[in-house]
């Protein structure tokens, strides 16, 4: 039977009480005491329970698992091979590029292979299993001391040095506390969820509250009638009374309490999207739009997380992957190194043609020669093939 935190299962977050106590069992050094199923359990939930932080994640992943990507061979002597050690991998690349969060977030990511022989290209690598946070427990920046762990009934561990190494495609981060970056968001997300609804709360008793107020000639039988009114008011909005009794509506959540708890939610959201995108997002800059700079200094931010996680990516398909892929199909006896084609990001330059044109006019006026290939790649249009149909500017159209 899958594990599954109790208490997430009738509740969207856990209580800080129960974050608190997650927390303790997970870094417990003795074996026996530790779990650190709660804990990586409410991280993988946080996301769904708080769109805001599901936005920043899927804006980091999409980032990276967007960009275009091949394997290329050192020499051209191994080009055929490499394109099919591409045709191969593809698919698990493509999974590996749409799951790379799971490794900043959660510190740690596995997924199971199986190689099947036979295929046209030869023996192909397949995802048995995608491993979900809870089901992994990280000891230490060394992947192999990492452990899957059993179902809900049990806290049996099988160790990742114990499995055969091309069985498997793992990474963690090199923390000293496991859960990743999610580990260190779970209190603001706690808090975001448990002030929305406090505010909530304080808002429904005390944004208006009813004060009967009476005439000096108010009888007793007038009074009675007030309270019984003031009952009523709160269940039909309407009441019935003297004119010797005045309703008054005092606003007692003052605009000083909106502010206070606004600022509350803003500081919170400004540190999940440091903390998931590098950067403190748009609506972090002031009311005015902010400077170029600041939006230039927030996009670097994004590019640098996003550069990092392309690293570990690299790292995870061309020294496990590719690697084992190598030793399957080619040689079995490959060490790290041995393979003469890597996998790496297809960079495409993106030209302002606006800008480009300009330049390529300024050139022109300057006497600069230039090729008429380069001029074609900067304005972004196709050179056209000789006798191929074309306007003739010196013609008016």
């Amino acid at each position: 039977m899958p594990y599954a935190y109790a208490p997430l299962l009738k509740q969207l977050l856990p209580t800080i009480e129960q974050a608190v106590a997650a927390l303790t069992l997970a870094d417990q050094i003795d074996d026996v005491a530790r779990d650190v199923r709660p804990l990586m359990y409410m991280l993988a939930k946080m996301p769904k329970a708080q769109p805001r932080l599901g936005g920043h994640i899927r804006k980091r992943r999409v980032k990276v698992a967007s960009f275009d990507w091949s394997i290329t061979a050192h020499d051209k002597a191994d080009l055929d091979r490499a394109a099919a050690a591409q045709l191969r991998c593809s698919r698990i690349i493509k999974k590996l590029m749409q799951w790379h969060t799971d490794r900043p977030m959660h510190g740690i990511r596995n997924v199971s292979l199986n190689w099947i022989p036979g295929g046209a290209y030869g023996t192909t690598p397949q995802i048995v299993k995608r491993y979900r946070p809870y089901e992994l427990e990280q000891n230490g920046d060394d992947i192999l001391n990492a452990a899957i762990l059993a179902d809900q009934d049990t806290i049996a561990r099988t160790y990742l040095r114990d499995l055969p190494r091309q069985t498997f495609i793992a990474s963690c981060d090199d923390s000293d506390f496991r859960g990743g970056v999610l580990r260190s968001l779970l209190f603001h997300t706690i808090l975001l969820d448990e002030n929305g609804r406090e505010w909530g709360t304080y808002n429904r008793k005390l944004k208006g509250v009813v004060q009967a107020q009476h005439k000096p000639w108010a009888s007793n039988a007038d009074k009675l009638a007030a309270a019984q009114a003031l009952r009523g008011i709160t269940k039909n909005n309407w009441a019935l009374t003297s004119d010797a009794i005045n309703f008054v509506y005092s606003k007692v959540a003052e605009a000083a309490g909106s502010n206070s708890f606004r600022d509350l939610r803003a500081d919170l959201a400004l540190d999940m999207a440091i903390a998931v995108l590098g950067e403190a997002n748009v609506s972090a800059l002031p009311s005015s739009g902010g400077s170029r700079a600041a939006v230039e200094v927030q996009e670097r931010g994004t590019d640098e997380v996003g550069f990092d996680d392309l690293t570990c990516l690299e790292d995870d398909i061309n020294d496990q992957l590719l690697l084992f892929d190598f030793q399957i199909n080619v040689s079995p006896t490959a060490q790290l190194g041995d393979v003469p084609w890597q996998w790496g990001i297809t960079e495409t330059e993106v030209l302002d043609a606006e800008k480009e044109i300009a330049v390529v006019n300024e050139a022109k006026s300057a006497g600069v020669p230039l090729s008429r290939a380069e001029v074609y790649r900067r304005i972004g249009y196709p050179m056209p093939a000789p006798g191929e149909d074309v306007f003739d500017w010196s013609v008016p159209t």
